[in-house]
């Protein structure tokens, strides 16, 4: 609601909107792995995985928790990077690694 001016005008507020990009995103790399660009795929995945603090779960030193909260926090986010790493493929190439279980193992 506005407040009421002087002259019985009412002045609108404004608001500002701020847009969060999700830092799991991978879609502004503009880079899908369709099977013919493989290296620059590779590092852009590798900077991007490196960057969220995540790589150990693609080189495989995240080691799996018995069950409890610590299993929940690698599942989360041991599905989180192959999330990104299979949304970073064309449907074809995702097609070949759908079922792996580990983003190593992608």
């Amino acid at each position: 609601m506005g407040k009421t001016q002087g002259s019985g005008e009412k002045s609108l507020a404004t608001h500002e909107i701020v847009v969060v990009q999700n830092v799991t995103d991978n879609s502004s790399f503009g880079v899908k792995l369709d099977g013919t660009n493989y290296q620059l795929w590779q590092r852009l995945m590798k900077i991007h995985i490196k960057g969220m603090g995540k790589w150990s779960y693609v080189d495989g030193s995240a080691t799996k928790p018995a069950a409890g909260p610590k299993f929940n926090e690698w599942d989360t986010a041991n599905t989180n990077v192959m999330g990104i790493l299979l949304k970073a493929m064309t449907p074809e190439v995702m097609e070949l690694f759908s079922n792996f279980d580990s983003p190593k193992a992608i």
